[in-house]
């Protein structure tokens, strides 16, 4: 299992179009799928942003050149298999019971409510916070921990770390939510709100 090339084609998901040179690997190993099959799925030129011509041979290529002794059906597969967190998933999900890729924190969120201490909550733990409807999102670390100092500025009591481009659990949580997204303002980080699906989004610009 390569999961460096699997977590490349994660960069697909939600309809992304990832740069080039971030799915390298991926599209020389893809070129070589379709010039043995007589087929193209991937449109990926250098400079270029990449884009998925045919879905269907991208998750056939990736069970046949990638994972090989398990089928892929489509991008939460791939999740699934890049966050197994046991000896057991990894065999359920990719076959391989030498990988060792424990990830205990893509299965936590951790949430502040102002004027509290921050809160880390695991999936069986998420029934106590169902009352949570609406939240801001904080990419930054430091911004987290210290949001009391300007929880002013928003409208909302309750504070959410993403750390990047959030973990599973923390996806999953946000989709049924209203969140306002407290990012840096850079290129990387409007891609990270774009990623992100939930009920409704806003983007905080102080």
């Amino acid at each position: 299992m390569n999961k460096k090339i699997l977590g490349q084609a994660l960069l697909f998901r939600n309809n992304n179009c990832p740069i080039y040179s971030s799915i390298k690997e991926l599209s020389r190993m893809a070129l070589e799928y379709e010039q043995e099959n007589e087929s193209h799925f991937l449109y990926a030129r250098s400079r270029k942003k990449a884009y998925i011509v045919d879905i269907d041979i991208f998750f056939e290529f990736l069970s046949t050149m990638i994972i090989k002794n398990k089928n892929i059906y489509d991008f939460k597969d791939i999740d699934s298999i890049l966050n197994a967190n046991s000896r057991a998933k990894n065999i359920k999900y990719s076959g391989d019971s030498k990988t060792n890729n424990i990830k205990p924190f893509d299965y936590t969120i951790i949430i502040k409510r102002v004027g509290e201490v921050a809160k880390l909550y695991r999936e069986v733990d998420l029934h106590s916070i169902n009352n949570i409807t609406s939240l801001v999102a904080i990419e930054n670390g430091e911004s987290f921990l210290n949001i009391d100092r300007i929880s002013n500025l928003f409208n909302h009591q309750y504070f959410i770390y993403i750390a990047g481009n959030g973990n599973t659990l923390t996806r999953k949580f946000l989709l049924t939510r209203d969140v306002t997204f407290f990012v840096d303002y850079d290129i990387e980080s409007m891609n990270i709100f774009e990623n992100f699906n939930c009920k409704s989004k806003t983007l905080f610009i102080h």
